[in-house]
């Protein structure tokens, strides 16, 4: 998820250029998304669903837990219809999602970094 933020940041920093900045994002997206199906995948096909078994350790309550899962989820889909906007040339949609995006998904990656540590109970 790192790299997608670095991916996004600099896709972001980039969008004068057109063309870079498409390179940027397409790349943010790709990252992001391998990364939540890794992510899914490892939970839920390796580890029974079992996200502790899978090594990721929540170290908060479970409502917290599932605010930021449904966070992700919002985010995931507000990046998805950024790419859509994006490729049809909707800019005013596409310059308006990015208001809710860049604040919804810099919440969900700081909030995985507490809430979760690494490792078996």
């Amino acid at each position: 998820m790192t790299l997608s933020v670095l991916f996004f940041a600099t896709g972001y920093w980039k969008r004068k250029e057109m063309r870079l900045h498409r390179i940027w994002m397409s790349l943010g997206v790709a990252a992001n998304l391998v990364t939540a199906i890794l992510l899914v995948v490892s939970v839920h096909a390796f580890a029974g669903s079992d996200m502790v078994k899978a090594g990721f350790v929540p170290i908060v309550p479970p409502y917290i837990v599932l605010a930021h899962r449904l966070l992700a989820v919002l985010a995931a889909v507000v990046m998805l219809a950024m790419v859509v906007t994006g490729i049809l040339r909707k800019r005013s949609i596409h310059i308006a999602l990015h208001y809710a995006f860049i604040p919804l998904y810099s919440i969900v990656y700081v909030s995985g970094l507490f809430i979760f540590e690494a490792g078996s109970p």
